[in-house]
């Protein structure tokens, strides 16, 4: 499937159908994710199909969901993944994989984040004792459309709203904001206003982006937190919108490859916001 045409219909899907997919359809989907390219070779990802969908949904009542809305879905898939240093970015780049395959096939998914309760969803997939993280879980299901589903879509303008590129684009230092200057600046352009429809919690698109020469740099908001060693999510939402820029790059003949070596020093380079922490470059081959 062409990556421009995926981000324009890509959805996430929160009403299933009661209908069952069958067994042989969802082994594809959780085979794209086993074998979905790495952000982060050395952290390694385990898929779980939920069979019985509708009684695991009842078990992640007051632990996940999204806004606190738990989905009804025939089926589910859990995603269990090592805990180290940009284990969220990485999740984030491979689900998303799995996700388009589904989308391929027919079926909807909608990403649900666990924030709370991650231990008790360990209990219930067997995964005591494990030094893993259960972090995000899909439903997965054909998608239940009903006549004002249809009647509220036909209101709906087909692009969501998402911000502009002046507002998530600097170019060689943080704030500056400005036209591109070169061919591969007009190209990295081209690449984000397409990437930036991807999918984000919320819709809250929590990313900026620094061109600088041949790179393209992305940063991820802070969460402020009211406990202590919570996650930030937003670094996984940053893992999906670099697969997206990394395929749309792909499809317009620019081709490169993510580093997310940690560099201390890119943030004090680029005089970059404290609210924001460095994720990865895309450097352009």
């Amino acid at each position: 499937m062409n990556t421009i045409s995926l981000l324009k219909s890509r959805k996430s899907v929160r009403r299933f159908s009661n209908k069952d997919v069958n067994l042989e359809k969802l082994d594809r989907v959780v085979f794209a994710g086993i074998n979905s390219k790495p952000l982060d070779e050395n952290i390694n990802l385990k898929f779980k199909l939920i069979v019985n969908g509708h009684e695991f949904a009842k078990e992640l009542k007051g632990y996940g969901g999204y806004f606190g809305e738990v989905f009804d879905a025939p089926h589910y898939i859990a995603v269990i993944t090592e805990n180290k240093s940009g284990f969220l970015e990485n999740l984030g780049y491979r689900v998303e994989q799995l996700m388009i395959k589904a989308h391929e096939l027919g079926l909807g998914t909608c990403w649900i984040e666990l924030f709370f309760g991650r231990d008790k969803i360990k209990k219930l997939l067997n995964l005591e004792g494990e030094d893993s993280e259960v972090v995000v879980v899909t439903p997965i299901g054909y998608e239940k459309i009903t006549i004002m589903d249809k009647f509220i879509k036909n209101l709906k303008d087909s692009r969501s709203y998402r911000k502009s590129l002046k507002e998530i684009v600097y170019f060689n230092k943080w704030g500056c904001i400005r036209e591109a200057e070169t061919e591969i600046e007009s190209k990295f352009l081209k690449i984000l206003d397409h990437a930036r429809l991807a999918p984000s919690w919320g819709n809250k698109q929590p990313w900026k982006f620094l061109i600088n020469d041949n790179k393209v740099i992305v940063f991820a908001k802070k969460e402020v937190f009211r406990r202590k060693n919570e996650l930030n999510y937003n670094r996984l939402d940053c893992g999906i919108i670099m697969l997206y820029f990394e395929l749309v790059g792909e499809e317009l003949a620019v081709r490169g490859n993510w580093s997310i070596e940690k560099k201390d020093t890119l943030c004090h380079q680029f005089d970059v916001s404290d609210k924001y922490e460095y994720i990865g470059s895309f450097i352009m081959k």
